[in-house]
């Protein structure tokens, strides 16, 4: 798990995808049908699952070492597995200094705030399954948000000629022709119908901004290819990536890594000697940590 200080916006995530949900489920349980209850509740556990988990799968830090050149240049920093000898080049293993967990990260994606954690290659699956059922999770809540919200109007528009009328012939009818009871009804649809476009205000700006994320995210899988090489544009016309087998084995690949995780972690059988927390230094310290560990693709 990443220390990411300030940056850590994993519980604020929770709390975005939780409250709204919750209401959804004050507003529409009851009335609901069973089978998008249940739909909803899925998708609303896999979404706060998978957060959960890329947030606390450790994304795939590598051991390195520091290669000094010449003296007068910065540092080289080089890749050691455990039980070996041989050191690599960080390219080999699409890995990048990551500054916001002060590690380096193989096959890293890129840092992302509202999972608290660094995305790489043991934690990419979880990013990519969280943002696919909260997009579905925003989808679905929109839509039946937006159908209770129109019953629920059409209630409230309704309901006091209709209890009007049945209260005209009684002889316990109030002289404006209405009732407290009928008019606490019609208050309380109307609160349900504004909640509920609230609702789908609400899920339409999380399709925009998480689901454009998922968008971005399928070509790149599509491509086998990470953020961070398609932000700088590692491979192009005149550079071809290696790794691209062909749409139909790279999403073949990606799926399998959902189920088996790409490798195991080297955390627990590496000493930390070569981390280093930005949280824990101070003034210039911290700028000549993050400049002699800075290493780009």
């Amino acid at each position: 798990m990443a220390h990411t200080g300030c940056l850590n916006m994993c519980p604020l995530s929770t709390a975005l995808i939780l409250g709204p949900s919750g209401l959804w489920f004050y507003l529409f349980y009851s009335s609901a049908h069973l089978l998008i209850t249940v739909i909803i509740t899925f998708t609303l556990v896999g979404s706060i699952g998978c957060l959960c988990t890329a947030y606390l799968t450790e994304p795939g830090i590598l051991p390195t070492v520091d290669e000094d050149l010449d003296g007068n240049t910065r540092p080289k920093k080089l890749i050691v597995l455990p039980g070996e000898d041989k050191r690599t080049n960080m390219i080999e293993h699409r890995a990048k200094y990551c500054r916001d967990t002060s590690n380096t990260i193989e096959k890293f994606d890129h840092f992302c705030p509202w999972t608290g954690n660094g995305v790489g290659i043991r934690n990419y699956r979880y990013y990519f399954c969280f943002l696919v059922f909260t997009t579905l999770l925003a989808l679905e809540v929109m839509v039946t948000s937006a159908l209770g919200a129109i019953v629920a109007g059409s209630s409230s528009g309704s309901g006091g000629s209709s209890s009007g009328s049945g209260r005209g012939s009684g002889s316990g009818s109030s002289p404006g022709g209405s009732s407290p009871g009928g008019n606490a009804v019609e208050d309380n649809n109307g609160t349900i119908a504004m909640l509920g476009w609230l609702l789908v205000v609400y899920c339409v700006l999380i399709l925009m901004l998480v689901g454009g994320l998922l968008s971005y995210h399928i070509p790149l899988v599509s491509k086998n290819m990470t953020t961070n090489e398609d932000v700088k544009h590692v491979y192009n016309y005149n550079k071809r990536n290696p790794y691209d087998l062909g749409c139909t084995q790279n999403w073949w690949v990606f799926l399998r890594s959902t189920i088996t995780c790409p490798r195991k972690s080297y955390v627990t059988t590496t000493p930390d000697a070569h981390r280093y927390d930005r949280c824990c230094n101070n003034g210039d310290d911290n700028e000549e940590d993050y400049d002699r560990f800075q290493d780009r693709v």
